[in-house]
């Protein structure tokens, strides 16, 4: 009987033993899951944050592109009145001196 009860606690000792290391398994793998569920969080916040800002420069880019083509075409106008003006200068010199030598 003594080697029986002696038999049950090395069989008893064993499973204890086993049912430690399956807990401990557990309780690794549960942290685990947790510390991956908290960095999805993080993640998925910082996606948010990341669309938003996203969106938000999109919209300064489409603004600062506007303002591009309304500069350029002004840039454009004013050559084209520079020109203009610069042409009708140059007749009215060659009218004065036209006329200077007529004098």
């Amino acid at each position: 009987m003594n080697a029986e009860l002696k038999q049950a606690k090395i069989v008893a000792d064993e499973a204890k033993s086993t049912w430690e290391k399956l807990r401990k398994e557990r309780d690794f793998h549960k942290q685990h899951m947790s510390r991956v569920e908290d960095e999805k969080v993080t993640i998925t916040a910082s996606i948010k944050q990341i669309k938003g800002s996203h969106e938000e420069y999109e919209e300064r880019i489409e603004e600062i592109k506007k303002k591009l083509l309304m500069t350029q075409k002004e840039k454009a106008l004013l050559k084209l009145e520079k020109d203009k003006l610069q042409k009708k200068a140059h007749q009215f010199g060659s009218d004065i001196k036209a006329q200077e030598e007529m004098v």
